[in-house]
């Protein structure tokens, strides 16, 4: 099965060709359109400036995509998009198009939470991952723990974020010298 998916959560249009089969995960491709550079004059994530940053990059960033991977329309089975939790302007860019392409080209579309996402990625990075495995998350100031029980099932170990252990990781990250932008 190959699945072309889409993220435009906040600050990076993401298209990426992943190939899953029987016992087998890979990425075919993965092109990454990033706003750091623009966001960093203003210290922080600028919602519209994301939008519309999505809006011009998630076109051509498909075509690359399928390109880089060497499928065509016709080679993807489904379509997949983060549907959520993220800036609502940047989802709705990345989700609309999806929503597109999946009608015109009668693929099935698979809405994706966020932050499972990122815990699920872990399947693709370390293709002999097997669950349960703990998996924490930070988000911004966030830190939330989850414990991955079976695949594609994801737990909160709390049902509050973690603030000083996002806040922990963020400091860490900027004494690394991290691009972070900075909590108003």
């Amino acid at each position: 099965m190959i699945i072309l998916a889409f993220e435009s959560s906040c600050d990076e249009t993401a298209v990426a060709v992943v190939e899953m089969s029987e016992g087998t995960r890979r990425i075919l491709s993965s092109e990454v359109a990033t706003q750091i550079a623009t966001h960093a004059l203003y210290g922080g994530v600028v919602p519209e400036i994301a939008s519309r940053a999505h809006t011009e990059a998630i076109s051509s960033l498909t075509r690359l995509a399928l390109t880089n991977a060497g499928v065509t329309r016709d080679d993807v089975d489904a379509i997949a998009v983060t549907a959520s939790p993220g800036l609502i302007g940047a989802l709705l860019v990345g989700v609309n198009f999806a929503k597109g392409l999946a009608s015109a080209w009668k693929k099935p579309l698979i809405p994706v939470n966020h932050v499972k996402g990122h815990a699920a990625a872990a399947y693709l990075a370390f293709p002999e991952l097997n669950a349960p495995f703990f998996c924490p998350h930070c988000v911004g100031w966030a830190y939330l723990p989850y414990l991955r029980q079976i695949p594609y099932r994801v737990h909160p170990r709390s049902p509050y974020p973690r603030r000083r252990g996002g806040r922990g990781v963020r400091q860490g990250g900027a004494g690394a010298g991290a691009p972070l932008s900075r909590r108003r």
